[in-house]
């Protein structure tokens, strides 16, 4: 005979033996160790969203969304530099609100042109995130002009981009399978 077939009340369900040795045997992971002077290492992954079709669609189209409303927001600018321009012409400052509306009017285009391309075809737009300017200098030269409206531009420009930052495996995602 041998030692398992005799009955031994400290290895029942219930005893405190017994939840020591089922611990053992089925070894969870640890729990919550120190590592150096109270700091503590989580022993599970972190929990990674797992990228579905319909949240990499979302993603895309989002970007879009706010890649259109900055230039929306700039082609108004632009429009609004040029009529002050056009009211102060007599002074320099004139003559330098014409020139800035005319490039915030062309970069407006250019971005909505953008836009419409993406709508139709997702093929670039990662390479187009990365490429992208990230907005720090035109909120510079705003902040300098005192110009409130363009901070805001300037302030939605940076959101857009770091949109399409944070979410760059969705978008790419959608770029790959040419989902739209």
């Amino acid at each position: 005979m041998s030692n398992n077939d005799y009955y031994n009340p400290y290895q029942q369900p219930g005893t405190m033996q017994y939840q020591q040795q089922y611990q053992q045997q089925n070894q969870l992971p640890q729990m919550i160790q120190p590592q150096q002077q109270g700091a503590y290492q989580n022993p599970y992954p972190p929990f990674v969203q797992p990228l579905t079709p319909d949240y990499s669609i979302n993603a895309y189209r989002t970007y879009l969304s706010k890649m259109d409303s900055a230039a929306t927001l700039w082609l108004i600018i632009g429009i609004l530099q040029i009529v002050i321009g056009l009211c102060t012409v007599v002074v320099f400052w004139g003559f330098v609100l014409i020139g800035i509306g005319i490039w915030n009017i062309v970069q407006s285009n250019s971005e909505k042109k953008a836009v419409k391309y993406f709508r139709q075809t997702s093929s670039g737009i990662t390479r187009y995130i990365d490429t992208q300017s990230s907005g720090i200098g035109a909120l510079l030269v705003n902040i300098f002009l005192g110009a409130w409206l363009g901070i805001i531009a300037a302030a939605m420009d940076m959101s857009a981009r770091t949109y399409g930052q944070n979410n760059r495996m969705a978008i790419r995602e959608v770029e790959q399978n040419g989902w739209k």
